[in-house]
């Protein structure tokens, strides 16, 4: 691309070999090549003008004028083009210069009497450029040919300028719009063309943006209800589709129980077209929370009736708009007594109808739920299993969307039932075969464990029930985070080391020690390189904008901190992790690995000067390059906190199933919480053990497949999970390939890719 290229190049190279072609393109026969030649103009006078004077004068002599001819082609997409790109190269001139050579190109279209495009092209130009222009040129200039042109003789003009006049009431000002542009418009809205006139109502919302109360209420308010009244029916269509857009620019008590039951009507009157009614209806849904927020919570009987025929409407659309909004229209009446007998029979009916309805429901669940009671919204969180278990397995998205509510999620039920009532949903979605699933239930992993971590501590000094739930909770859930270590397939230790990532950003160092740092030395003797790759990546993962680990902050006096812009930092957990002398030897055992490895471990030498990084080759290696002795933990043996499973257990093998059984049942007394599990109590190769990501088949039913997974591990964690849905046929998988359809087949495989490598160890 030729603005990409003259990127690349000095200026004096663009000077004297890239901008002289310009002309040689603006004049050639295919239009194809004078609309990309236009397109570059602006990325093109960006470069130009960040060139000081000379780069300057070649904006103003060489790019403004082929702009200004192209404005003038015989093909619509090369001045629609054009037009784009003046208003973008205009917002690069001095405003000294703007009159000069931007506006006068405007304005000389504007003069065009023999050709009504080019007066069209002004009257779009005009209303593009006011607020680039100013205030002063538009009341010199810009204004009188907009009148000029609302009465032009070709009503395409002035239809034109009817849809161009937002901007222009924003710039214009106060008293330029009550005696020059309002008197326009109204002769505009009274034209003998329909088209005129329906052009009027399109732009009607717009224009009520940027005018005062009197204007809306004494000009607009009238010219809606003429409107309304039109005797054309596209006319009176189009000014209902844009009345609640409209009424939502009005202030409150403007708008009468007319206005408001014009926009009423779009869900109630039919106008004896089926598509007409359902597209009435779709943008009185579009508005509805628009509507209500305008005429306050009060008047909610008003238009009470209206917003539940839309919800019984069988349109998808507008049941997709209401439930993107539920949360919303629940939020604006939420001191109301019935909130939950008016809206939790709705939130049911949606949460059950089809996936783009139920997308839109749950993309806000949080927030509804929240607006709830608590017995209420806590009654509701298992609708969350049911959701997982009877959407289709390739609706990711909705996985996804659920995800990323994780961290509001759990602010619902009360903190002592988090880990009964959600624990589940999170193991689930982190086991998600999508990538993008998976990341996005980190966070929520993160403030889980912190949540119990917190309440523990609260009661601390009162070991009541809650204390001893909360202790007892949390260790399951990092028993239960904690068995991806010695997972089966490689997938499952880059899941942990991934979200091992989070939670030193997120946990306190005492906790993330005592309970995950052991992993970290465990995976760095993986013998799959794609495990050490995320094991690097995790001991180089600090942000750009912490501190790098070798620099101690504490070393650093304030006045060479705020001398520094770029010291002006925070202190990251990487900072005490890689200040560990067990994490030195995991540097020390990646330094002479495979190149992925090395590309990210190379970071930590100036960490270790002395150790010497090399990059080889791993093909067909069945160990690491560094060894397979597990790294030690320097602590383990003076303290309890990673004691072994074993000291109490003779055969070394528990299941997820028993071990969760066993600490429910454990006796109070024996409860501590400042021991954590260590890895080999969690091992995933014992015969009993059954919860895997491994758990997510892709059978001969998709649906079936997935399900069985959700369940399996649901049944073994021992919570009470709603049963499967009926079998439903779906394509096998992988489905048959069939002409035109290969692109759409590796576009799913890539999203089910759960690995860079297809390595099974």
């Amino acid at each position: 691309m030729l603005a990409y290229v003259a990127s690349n190049q000095s200026f004096d190279i663009v000077l004297s070999q890239i901008i002289p072609l310009l002309e040689i393109f603006a004049n050639d026969h295919e239009p194809a090549i004078r609309q990309t030649l236009v397109e570059q103009l602006g990325p093109l006078a960006k470069y130009c003008a960040k060139n000081d004077e000379v780069g300057y004068r070649a904006i103003l002599d060489r790019i403004l004028p082929i702009i200004a001819r192209l404005l003038e082609d015989t093909k619509p997409e090369v001045r629609h083009t054009s037009t784009v790109t003046l208003v973008e190269v205009a917002n690069l001139i001095r405003p000294d210069d703007l009159g000069q050579h931007v506006l006068t190109i405007v304005l000389r279209l504007a003069h065009e009497d023999d050709k009504e495009e080019m007066r069209m092209t002004a009257s779009e130009l005009l209303n593009m450029l006011a607020e680039c222009l100013g205030q002063d040129l538009c009341r010199q200039f810009v204004i009188p040919e907009v009148v000029s042109l609302a009465e032009d003789p070709v009503f395409r003009v002035r239809k034109s300028t009817a849809l161009n006049f937002h901007n222009i009431c924003k710039v214009g000002g106060e008293h330029e719009l009550f005696e020059r542009l309002m008197p326009a418009f109204v002769r505009l809205s009274k034209d003998d063309m329909y088209r005129v006139r329906r052009a009027c109502a399109d732009s009607l919302s717009d224009i009520s943006k940027h005018v005062s109360d009197d204007i809306r209420v004494g000009v607009l308010v009238e010219i809606f209800l003429r409107l309304t009244q039109d005797p054309s029916k596209l006319v009176k269509q189009s000014v209902l589709q844009q009345s609640g857009m409209f009424i939502a620019t009005l202030p409150s008590r403007a708008v009468s129980e007319i206005v408001l039951g014009h926009f009423c009507s779009m869900a109630g009157e039919p106008t004896g077209d089926m598509t007409v009614d359902t597209e009435l209806k779709h943008y009185c849904a579009y508005c509805f929370p628009a509507v209500l927020q305008t005429i306050g919570p009060n008047r909610w009987k008003e238009v009470r009736e209206v917003y539940h025929s839309l919800t019984k409407s069988r349109s998808v659309n507008v049941k997709q708009s209401l439930a993107a909004s539920l949360h919303e229209i629940a939020r604006i009446l939420s001191d109301r007594s019935d909130l939950e007998e008016e809206f939790v029979p709705v939130f049911e009916d949606m949460i059950q109808d089809s996936e783009e309805v139920q997308m839109g429901v749950i993309k806000n669940l949080a927030v509804f739920l929240s607006l709830l009671s608590e017995p209420c919204r806590v009654s509701y969180l298992p609708v969350l299993h049911d959701i997982l278990h009877s959407t289709n397995p390739f609706n990711w998205r909705l996985r996804q969307s659920l995800a990323v509510q994780l961290p509001e999620l759990l602010d619902l039920p009360p903190k002592h039932e988090v880990y009964s009532m959600l624990f589940p949903l999170i193991m689930t979605l982190l086991q998600d075969p999508v990538a993008g699933v998976r990341k996005e239930t980190y966070k929520g992993v993160a403030k889980l464990i912190l949540m119990l971590h917190d309440l523990s501590k609260q009661s601390d000094n009162n070991k009541n029930e809650i204390y001893l739930k909360a202790v007892q909770d949390l260790d399951s859930v990092i028993r239960t985070i904690n068995s991806l270590v010695l997972g089966e397939t490689y997938q499952l230790r880059q899941l942990w080391l991934e979200l091992t990532n989070r939670l030193l950003r997120e946990l306190p160092q005492e906790l993330f020690e005592s309970s995950f740092l052991e992993g970290i030395l465990r995976l760095t003797t993986d013998s799959v390189c794609n495990v050490r790759v995320a094991v690097a990546s995790l001991l180089v993962g600090w942000e750009p904008e912490d501190y790098p680990p070798w620099v101690i902050f504490s070393e650093l006096d304030e006045e060479t901190i705020n001398s520094n812009t770029n010291m002006r930092k925070r202190q990251s957990p990487w900072t005490w992790l890689l200040s560990r002398s067990e994490i030195h030897e995991c540097i020390e055992r990646l330094s002479n690995d495979d190149a992925d490895v090395y590309n990210n471990i190379i970071k930590l030498q100036r960490l270790l000067p002395n150790v010497e990084f090399n990059k080889i080759s791993c093909r067909g290696k069945k160990s690491a390059p560094g060894g397979d002795t597990l790294i030690q933990l320097k602590d383990r043996d003076s303290s309890t906190k990673f004691r072994s499973f074993k000291d109490n257990n003779e055969d070394g093998n528990i299941s997820l199933k028993e071990s969760n059984n066993s600490s429910r049942s454990s006796n109070s007394n024996s409860v501590n919480s400042s021991r954590r599990p260590s890895f080999e109590e969690n091992s995933m190769t014992s015969p009993k053990r059954r919860f895997s990501i491994d758990t997510f088949p892709i059978s001969s039913s998709p649906n079936n497949g997935v399900t069985s997974a959700m369940a399996t591990h649901m049944t073994d964690l021992k919570y009470p999970v709603p049963p499967p849905p009926p079998s439903i046929d779906l394509p096998a998988f992988p489905p048959k390939a069939i002409e035109g359809d290969v692109e759409d087949l590796e576009e799913l495989l890539n999203t089910l890719d759960m690995g860079r490598r297809p390595s099974s160890r």
